[in-house]
């Protein structure tokens, strides 16, 4: 890639020098205006980094460089015998009497806009610097990818999203209104070829749009690194690191705009044009619930422990090393291309919305038990015969199962939340109700009502139930068919 970019920064220099050439010997009598705006009229220059940035081939040259190349060489004033004086483009682009050249305090990306176009942002001057670097589509054989999809997912459900998925990201690649709402998790074993679905997209959006970072990064307050890109990946995530990683991608994946902060810059606001790839090999390294909107999950059909079943779907290690030679060596010969032409045009994407909260995949519930923390299980355990109870009746019940002292009611709330129950009535955090006893419950209901999987807790506070008027509010409903069971 060095090379061809070295290649293609000479041919725009050899370019622009035929174009001043040319300009110069023309310029007696000719219109500095003219000079100017056809050797300088696709560049525009960024404060941020005191580059000058082409709008047609997306090359950026530093001033200096851009100076020692047309030194003296452009129109700037005029001296007072009314001659012409000669000098930098630097000088010609933002002092010159003659060119009034358009600049930016900062980039940012948006492809539904026009490039070199600047808008302001909170004070400061955006320019637009989207350049489309994708590798254009080519109709061809793909059915070795279409195996791999067979080999890396159980169900077709599962291969037609990561597909509409794919799709997503390519056709909307630069447009910040049309981000995914939502980060694909790939999970499964080292070196199944799980990589093949970023690079794939990689190769579609222009590889200076994808970045590739360390989990450690998000523990940095500099976040520069995702400025100007339309696919960000984290790879190997370790268990430890789940956390951060989903409180941290929470507002990027959803917001419209995003502050971008850099050493020895000014924070700015820019457009979000960057979508969320995570791939691991780690089956625990994002912890969810079911209130879980931003993260879809796909389990492939191996993970860790299951090298000797993976290795045997292949007929053995070295016909599964051979596999995946053949795969690559397709990829880099035309395969890349022939994804894409494939992707875009005959995946099918009817119902499917990037925009939405994640879909569900073939392991969503799977996926959530497998992420359930030690104490939530056996929360669990404890309540699944208990759907009307005492914190007292609870704790019996805690301890009889040899699990030592009882958490908090507050503990036990925050689990009954992470099932998918609602506080009644729903959306009115620490409603109580006052039982006919004189004692005061909090009551839980399912998201979807159902009148059998209630769960009331009681002997919390000395706070009176009043009725609501809220016709979504269920629990006069549960106060008549339940609190009876309450009294024993």
């Amino acid at each position: 890639m060095g090379v061809a970019q070295n290649n293609i920064e000479l041919s725009e220099e050899e370019q622009l020098l035929n174009k001043l050439s040319d300009a110069i010997q023309q310029s007696q009598g000719a219109d500095p205006i003219a000079i100017c705006e056809g050797v300088l009229g696709d560049w525009r220059y960024v404060f941020e980094d005191q580059k000058f940035l082409n709008i047609k081939t997306g090359i950026k040259r530093n001033k200096e460089n851009f100076t020692d190349t047309f030194r003296d060489k452009l129109p700037v004033s005029t001296r007072d015998d009314g001659s012409v004086q000669y000098g930098s483009p630097v000088i010609a682009f933002l002092h010159g009497k003659f060119f009034d050249g358009i600049r930016g305090d900062f980039t940012e990306m948006d492809s539904t806009r026009p490039t070199g176009d600047v808008v302001d942002r909170h004070g400061f001057s955006m320019l637009n610097s989207y350049i489309d670097r994708g590798v254009q589509g080519v109709q061809g054989d793909v059915s070795r990818f279409l195996d791999l999809l067979d080999k890396l997912f159980k169900t077709e459900q599962d291969k037609t999203l990561i597909l509409q998925t794919m799709n997503w990201i390519i056709t909307h690649r630069g447009d910040p209104k049309n981000r995914l709402n939502f980060c694909p998790v790939i999970i499964g074993i080292e070196g199944n070829g799980k990589t093949t679905i970023v690079n794939i997209i990689k190769r579609a959006i222009g590889e200076e749009y994808f970045i590739s970072p360390m989990a450690s990064d998000l523990d940095s307050q500099f976040n520069g690194y995702i400025q100007n890109k339309i696919l960000c990946n984290f790879d190997e995530l370790k268990e430890a690191q789940c956390n951060t990683i989903a409180e941290k991608l929470k507002p990027w994946i959803t917001n419209d705009t995003i502050s971008i902060r850099k050493m020895n810059t000014d924070t700015f606001s820019a457009t979000n044009t960057t979508n969320f790839i995570i791939t691991t090999n780690n089956v625990n390294a994002l912890m969810q619930h079911k209130g879980n909107t931003r993260f879809c999950n796909f389990l492939t059909t191996h993970q860790q422990n299951d090298m000797d079943a993976f290795n045997a779907m292949f007929g053995g290690e070295e016909a599964k090393g051979d596999y995946y030679d053949d795969l690559y060596q397709w990829l880099d010969n035309g395969g890349y291309e022939n994804c894409i032409h494939y992707i875009l045009n005959s995946v099918d994407m009817t119902g499917f919305s990037g925009r939405r909260r994640a879909p569900k995949t073939s392991v969503h519930d799977e996926f959530l038990n497998q992420q359930k923390s030690n104490n939530d299980l056996k929360i669990e355990e404890c309540l699944e015969d208990m759907p009307v109870f005492t914190t007292e009746q609870f704790a019996d019940k805690w301890k009889a199962n040899g699990y030592g002292n009882a958490p908090s009611p507050k503990v036990l709330g925050s689990a009954l939340e992470r099932m998918d129950y609602w506080k009644s009535p729903q959306g009115k955090r620490g409603h109580r109700i006052t039982l006919a006893s004189g004692e005061s419950a909090t009551v839980y209901h399912p998201k979807t009502f159902s009148i059998d999987k209630v769960k009331i807790v009681y002997a919390c506070s000395d706070v009176t139930y009043s009725q609501s008027n809220d016709p979504k509010d269920k629990t006069d409903e549960l106060t008549s068919e339940l609190i009876g069971g309450l009294k024993k």
